[in-house]
């Protein structure tokens, strides 16, 4: 099973550096001019589901970038809403305050992305390969494609899940990790279940891929993740 992980589309408190949480705020026109960038580089991948952040600046997004895909049903699911953070939402990130109690501790976050991501390796767990064929033969043809589409603090968190002790899932020999998730930036992983030990693994092949904006980066690397505060 191959992860497609996106981030969101730019929205005006992305441009204005506001801390947006759980607010529901739209996606503006840059951020729907990256839409379509992600769409066209999203073209000639198999894409077999997808699901998204109910939040409106991530279904947007998702829905843009499969605007050639209209047989693909775009499922939203709360496990994938960005961390709520409170009575920060709103603002420009703070400095040097103690993170609100409102806001989500890291805690809950990573519980509801690891609740959704436990249920989807659940439900794709392929069927052992026959005795006549490869695995590697098995897992070309029919592998499951899953786009996602997220929010920064969202899918940072998500790849330190991985890499935690609660997964096998590593980091590929090219893959730079430490990549901020810009606007409509691009993750894969890919995720392997061995039917011997009954259980999941994995390789973080791309993380917050931007070539689709290599033209235009510029000005989305001034804009940054202000969700990704209060750690």
């Amino acid at each position: 099973m191959l992860l497609v992980l996106a981030r969101h589309g730019q929205t005006e408190d992305n441009f204005q550096g506001i801390i947006q949480g759980h607010k529901d705020t739209p996606l503006n026109d840059w951020g729907r001019f990256e839409s379509a960038r992600l769409a066209n580089a999203l073209r000639e991948i198999a894409i077999t589901e997808a699901y998204t952040s109910p939040l409106s600046r991530a279904s947007e997004t998702a829905s843009i970038a499969l605007r050639h895909r209209p047989e693909i049903t775009i499922h939203e699911h709360p496990g994938l809403k960005e961390r709520g953070l409170g009575s920060w939402e709103g603002r420009r990130p703070p400095r040097s305050e103690p993170t609100p109690a409102d806001a989500e501790g890291y805690e809950s976050l990573t519980l509801r992305s690891k609740l959704w991501f436990d249920e989807l390796l659940s439900t794709h767990i392929p069927p052992p390969p026959s005795a006549t064929e490869s695995k590697d033969r098995r897992s070309d043809q029919d592998a499951d494609t899953i786009f996602v589409v997220s929010h920064g603090a969202w899918l940072s968190n998500f790849l330190r899940l991985l890499l935690s002790p609660a997964y096998d899932f590593k980091i590929g020999k090219h893959c730079n990790y430490k990549a901020p998730c810009l606007n409509t930036s691009i993750s894969v992983v890919y995720c392997d279940y061995d039917h011997v030990k009954k259980k999941w693994a994995g390789v973080v092949q791309t993380w917050a891929y931007v070539e689709h904006l290599r033209d235009v980066l510029e000005k989305e690397e001034k804009v940054g993740i202000a969700d990704d505060v209060g750690r």
